[in-house]
């Protein structure tokens, strides 16, 4: 009886381990677009001479200038997928909070009116506030772009009293990509996304386009090792 009571204290053990949510993006993988949705961005990996599509995820531009290349060609087969050249955090609390509080539905549920921006959706005012954090507003020549850029973001300003990047960043991990894609023309397309993931489990499941990978904390399996540890020599001084 008292093997059994261990055997299932070291199952419940197992079971309530905690788990960390891990960024899923890292340098040297390949990503690739779809022109049907450029916001969204897969990765992609070689087996066997055929690209294989993971998950999809939701990114946003950070220059307003630089051209998407589609990864696709006609037939609908993956040709020419981007390369991660490296991953940073050097964005803007505001753009993190943006993108965390957009995918966790805040502004939906605030009733965000983006058509009074003359955009046709919200993720694009999102993308119009994102590139006025990022310096947008000093790369495009149009004033009427910049002036939608200012806009977007003065819109989303008016929430910061209620919420701001600290409500989300023990639960989102925002990031961005440097890519880069050989044209074939001997010189190599650029293009910088912003892209996050849900690394606290909710509910509902992660709210981002992508899922995180969970992985162990290498602590949480040092205690439960402990624990079991212990358990075991429990036992044993009981059974004598």
């Amino acid at each position: 009886m008292k093997r059994v009571c261990v055997l299932f204290v070291m199952a419940v053990l197992c079971c309530t381990a905690s788990q960390a949510l891990a960024f899923s993006f890292e340098a040297g993988q390949n990503v690739a677009y779809s022109s049907n949705d450029p916001s969204k961005m897969r990765v992609v990996t070689k087996n066997n001479g055929v690209w294989e599509e993971g998950e999809s995820f939701e990114v946003f531009c950070i220059e307003p200038t630089v051209s998407i290349y589609d990864s696709y060609n006609n037939n609908g087969e993956l040709v020419r997928p981007y390369s991660v050249d490296s991953v940073g955090t050097a964005v803007s609390d505001e753009t993190k909070w943006l993108y965390a509080a957009y995918q966790e539905g805040f502004f939906a549920e605030k009733g965000f009116d983006y058509s009074a921006l003359g955009v046709r959706s919200l993720a694009s005012a999102v993308q119009y506030g994102i590139w006025f954090n990022e310096g947008g507003v000093d790369k495009v020549g149009s004033q009427r772009e910049k002036n939608k850029m200012k806009e977007a973001w003065d819109a989303f300003d008016n929430y910061l009293a209620e919420s701001s990047w600290s409500d989300y960043k023990s639960k989102w991990d925002v990031r961005y990509l440097e890519l880069s894609l050989d044209t074939g023309s001997g010189s190599k397309a650029m293009q910088n996304q912003v892209v996050g993931m849900r690394i606290a489990p909710s509910a509902g499941g992660n709210a981002s386009g992508g899922t995180a990978s969970e992985v162990p904390e290498p602590a949480t399996m040092a205690l439960l090792g402990f624990g079991l540890l212990g358990i075991a020599g429990l036992a044993r001084r009981r059974e004598k």
